[in-house]
């Protein structure tokens, strides 16, 4: 405190030196003296202020621009500074130009020796960035401390010290268990761990703080009596010089987590092997079925080509029929099965797509005659012959779609129609294929009811139509394969139109010898047999556990070749005996037996062969045809694996079996 008049002096020409030093620095000077009711301001406070400079302004004009919030505790702290010397404050104002700031002043108060207040003189400065600074930084703290809490994130830091300590927030000491505010070691943190994850811990923390390496690490804890997984994940800090300076990261509990994905791994493993027990009870319920239908259909077929009257002509038919829609039924339980496990995979093949479509009208001749229904086949223009595709699965597709409108039309005309809707080079071109018909329609509520599988428009249409509702269902996934899918415009008594788009890379035309798949055309139509084969006198084994198979192979093989010895075994391990007694000429393998299986019987067979008879010069491999009640993708290629040449579906249909037998014989 200053009371000599003398010192008065002194202070002014410092206070000159002080507003020099104080315009350099942006600082403003103020001054207050008893008996004068205006300040005294520098340039700098004025235009801290934005306050015209040289404007009178009084203590009560100041606080004017005090931020009312700011202003009683500003005039509290100067009443205090009048009385006592001391002045420090740090407050908000409201300039002339409505900016809020923040500033900073500090006064020395001159006393009279009577101790009578003389004149305050001060320095007044900005601080607003300094400030905002310091509220966003306690703004933030907060909202990481929040966040960490509702995220139940926890942070650590540690730094280089002979006796290393973590400093923690609330959520890392709560998620370990210790005490709030206890001090953290090495050692505590180590003994918290789970014992059989403290090795690895360990070597991951020294690779982080020696090495540098991340450190990303999930390990199991004891805290509280329970265990725990956390998540840690840090980073280590290294000085010039590269000595570990400190480490900082974050904690997470992820206990929850871990037993997700636990549940989840046993709900997969549950779910794979049911859909193995479901693929396994599909292929046996095949197996089951397929095997007394082959007796059904082979022998109905032989009793159809016998002299009959119309009537029993006409049960024959409709047994022969019904016994086909039992087989399609097994194929779409089975093909939708497929499609549901993702097991299902089209093949590439050359496709003729004008044969193709030709087949699948072929297919239906009979019915459409029955009904009197105009089928006929629309073709665009432009359209290449042959794509690459899969061409069983795309005729699939149209069968389907033929088959509903044949069903569901009863009078009138059903179109099938391929149009190219437009080409890309040598890249895939993109095609529409439809079938219109002129039958019954469906509603608008039920367009997409009938995509479902096992669903159609309504029972009405169960009852009188039939039909297990899967077709479309499976032609969608079909389609869907293909980048595709099925679309539907109809019209309730007027008739429906199927149609889909989709791509195929078209396939230049090469010579007649050219190999394209004709899936479908060797199953219909008749054959004739070759006289060649009726001439032939060979020895022809056939292996099944089934009696009336055999006897169905026997009735087709004595119509193809009359003079033909057949052999007869019932299982695989009967069938390697009577192959090394007699050498047959022509295998036919049934692969689902008891005691030895066909894949076994086949390759214990060529190592026979292999052994005993390939080094003689005029010794040939006998042809082994697998013949098989399952009907995955899959099962030609075991045959093939197993060393069968050729591979057949059960039911047994006449003319395939024609077609193998003139194939493998006279080859």
């Amino acid at each position: 405190m200053v009371n000599t008049n003398d010192e008065l002096e002194k202070y002014k020409n410092q206070l000159e030196q002080l507003k020099r030093v104080q315009e350099a620095g942006k600082v403003g000077y103020w001054a207050v003296y008893a008996g004068n009711e205006f300040l005294e301001w520098s340039a700098e406070t004025y235009k801290l202020f934005d306050i015209p400079f040289g404007k009178s302004i009084t203590y009560e004009d100041m606080l004017i621009y005090v931020h009312p919030d700011d202003k009683d505790y500003v005039n509290e702290k100067w009443q205090m500074a009048t009385k006592h010397g001391e002045y420090a404050v740090v407050y908000r104002i409201i300039s002339a130009k409505h900016n809020i700031k923040w500033i900073e002043t500090f006064g020395d108060v001159v006393f009279d020796t009577d101790g009578n207040f003389m004149q305050a003189l001060g320095i007044v400065r900005d601080i607003t960035a300094q400030k905002e600074g310091e509220i966003k930084k306690v703004a933030l703290t907060k909202f990481l401390k929040r966040s960490q809490k509702i995220g139940k994130l926890g942070s650590w830091i540690i730094k280089a010290s002979s006796t290393p300590f973590f400093e923690l927030n609330e959520e890392a000491q709560i998620m370990f268990g210790w005490p709030l505010g206890k001090l953290i070691s090495i050692d505590d943190w180590m003994s918290a761990i789970h014992a059989d994850d403290r090795k690895h811990v360990m070597q991951s923390w020294d690779k982080a703080i020696k090495e540098g390496e991340e450190y990303d690490i999930e390990y199991r804890i004891i805290a509280n009596n329970s265990t725990k997984w956390i998540k840690a994940v840090g980073e280590a800090e290294f000085d010039s010089n590269g000595e570990f300076v400190q480490a900082i990261g974050i904690v997470k509990d992820i206990t929850e987590h871990i037993a997700q994905q636990e549940n989840l791994s046993i709900a997969k493993d549950q779910a794979e092997a049911a859909n193995k027990l479901k693929s396994e009870f599909l292929a046996n319920m095949s197996h089951e079925i397929r095997t007394p239908l082959n007796g059904v259909i082979g022998f109905s077929e032989l009793l159809m080509k016998t002299s009959l009257d119309e009537t029993q002509k006409h049960y024959m038919t409709t047994l022969n029929e019904s016994a086909h829609n039992l087989i399609y039924i097994i194929n779409d339980i089975l093909d939708l099965s497929k499609i549901e496990a993702g097991k299902m995979e089209l093949a590439e093949e050359k496709v003729n797509l004008f044969e193709l479509i030709k087949q699948v009208k072929n297919m239906f001749s009979y019915q459409n005659q029955e009904k009197k229904i105009n089928f006929h086949i629309k073709t665009g223009t432009n359209l290449p012959r042959y794509v690459l595709t899969d061409g069983l699965r795309l005729q699939q597709v149209l069968i389907n779609l033929v088959s509903n409108a044949i069903k569901f039309t009863k009078e009138g005309e059903i179109e099938l129609s391929l149009q190219l809707m437009h080409t890309n080079s040598q890249a895939a071109h993109m095609f529409r294929f439809s079938v219109r018909d002129t039958g019954i329609g469906i509603s608008t509520q039920n367009k997409n009811k009938i995509f479902e599988a096992f669903t159609q428009e309504d029972l009405s249409t169960t009852k009188q139509y039939g039909g297990a509702g899967l077709g479309l269902s499976i032609c969608n996934g079909i389609l869907a394969m293909m980048d595709s899918n099925l679309q539907l415009e109809s019209e309730i008594g007027k008739g429906s139109q199927f149609y889909f788009d989709v791509s195929f890379k078209p396939i230049m035309e090469e010579s007649s010898n050219s190999k394209v798949s004709n899936n479908i055309n060797q199953r219909h139509g008749d054959i004739l047999i070759d006289k060649d084969l009726k001439s032939l006198a060979i020895k022809i084994l056939v292996v099944d556990d089934n009696d009336t198979n055999i006897f169905l192979a026997e009735v087709l093989i004595q119509n193809i070749l009359p003079n033909s010895t057949i052999l007869k075994a019932y299982d695989g391990k009967m069938a390697i005996e009577l192959f090394k007694k007699n050498k047959p000429d022509f295998i036919l393998m049934d692969v689902q037996m008891p005691i030895m299986n066909g894949y076994e019987a086949t390759a214990k067979i060529r190592e026979i062969e292999n052994t005993l008879f390939l080094n003689q010069k005029s010794y040939k491999s006998i042809p082994i045809i697998g013949i098989t009640a399952g009907i995955m993708r899959d099962e030609k290629t075991k045959c093939l694996e197993a060393g069968m040449n050729d591979f057949m579906a059960k039911p047994i249909i006449n003319n395939i079996f024609i077609s193998l037998i003139r194939e493998w014989v006279l080859r």
